[in-house]
């Protein structure tokens, strides 16, 4: 939405999300149909609701994190993806967190033409070695929060 309406202006960029949601959702029971169970309707409902509903999320996220809130992004995917569940690898959510700023820098090297056409890939998916080197920058950090918190301990005796 942001990239439509910054490259476009408002009033058409708003004309380009609606068709692009609305071609996303014609071919989502084409992909997903043979996996369904029940209404299809229904399903298609659900799922329509729930994307634009992240989509809108991460367009507030981005805007949040701009502003200085490191764990915008996080927070949107703790809350829409893993339903805010305590038991979840946090983790996790570092790692896509990371993807999703590898993925705002590489669209600004695309053109709005490129853009709008698709002609533009994904960059590669986390992978479990990425996975670990997250958990490994994690424990990293935490353990300079300790160090550092001892240097101010010391410093004020």
């Amino acid at each position: 939405k942001i990239r439509m309406t910054d490259g476009w202006g408002l009033q058409k960029g708003h004309k380009l999300c609606y068709k692009t949601f609305k071609i996303f959702f014609e071919q989502l029971p084409n992909r997903f149909g043979q996996h369904l169970s029940g209404s299809k309707s229904r399903w298609e409902q659900d799922c329509q609701q729930a994307c634009l509903h992240f989509a809108v999320s991460l367009d507030h996220a981005k805007e949040d994190y701009e502003s200085g809130d490191k764990q915008a992004y996080a927070k949107v995917i703790w809350n829409e993806l893993y339903l805010s569940n305590r038991d979840m690898q946090h983790d996790l959510l570092y790692l896509w967190t990371e993807y999703i700023l590898q993925e705002l820098e590489s669209l600004k090297k695309v053109s709005n033409n490129e853009f709008i056409n698709g002609w533009w890939r994904f960059g590669k998916i986390p992978s479990i070695d990425d996975r670990a080197r997250m958990r490994q920058k994690i424990i990293h950090e935490f353990e300079n929060q300790d160090d550092d918190q001892e240097d101010i301990n010391k410093s004020v005796e």
